[in-house]
């Protein structure tokens, strides 16, 4: 789980993820930005709410957006254990394309099972571009081992059309589901969301799945 889940924190303590260990702050974080945008969100009132004083704070977090981080890192972590034990629970496809729509509804499932993550997500999709550059490059590699290891067996499979490399699929594939948020909007209903996902997998398969599979 460590190896999957190691992150590049904005802050001067960034050996590991003290919100993994503080429940009530993980809580009120939790509540705060699901409600509120990144920059409406209140800092005091969390650490207010987690009965918690500043000076402990900020000798674990350097500031909002280190919390925020941190923040997002443990409720990734909690979604990546919900996709394990799905693959555990349903039988996993063997067609790769089957593969992925099934992650991407999923993590729509998780979300929904949860009001607070969904908001989060949707919040997230709104958010400016510095507060979602800040995401991206606290969680550079977020995933790319296990979608790596995917395509590497579809493309043992036979399951890619001839010709294309399998560190060409992978970046093309990987470069469309890091960009898939663009195409999700945050006015979406749920129904125009998982409509979106499927179109997505459909274009991805017609370009690059083998035709007489």
């Amino acid at each position: 789980m460590d190896s999957e889940y190691r992150f590049v924190r904005p802050s001067k303590r960034a050996e590991g993820n003290p919100l993994l260990h503080m429940d009530e702050l993980y809580e009120a974080a939790l509540d705060e930005f699901s409600e509120k945008s990144y920059d409406e969100a209140s800092l005091n009132s969390i650490i207010k709410t987690a009965g918690l004083n500043k000076g402990r704070f900020y000798f674990w977090f350097s500031d909002k957006m280190d919390l925020y981080i941190c923040m997002i890192d443990r409720v990734s972590r909690s979604k990546f254990e919900h996709f394990e034990a799905e693959k555990l629970e349903h039988e996993f496809p063997e067609d790769f394309f089957e593969q992925v729509a099934l992650l991407a509804r999923a993590g729509l499932e998780y979300a929904l099972r949860e009001p607070r993550y969904y908001k989060l997500w949707r919040r997230l999709l709104a958010e400016s571009n510095a507060v979602k550059d800040a995401v991206s490059t606290a969680f550079p590699d977020r995933g790319e081992d296990n979608m790596g290891a995917l395509v590497e067996a579809a493309y043992s499979k036979g399951q890619f059309k001839e010709g294309f490399a399998p560190r060409f699929i992978r970046t093309v594939i990987d470069v469309l589901l890091r960009n898939a948020d663009s195409m999700i909007q945050a006015d979406m209903s749920d129904d125009e969301i998982i409509e979106t996902v499927d179109d997505l997998i459909k274009m991805l398969k017609g370009g690059t799945a083998k035709e007489d599979r």
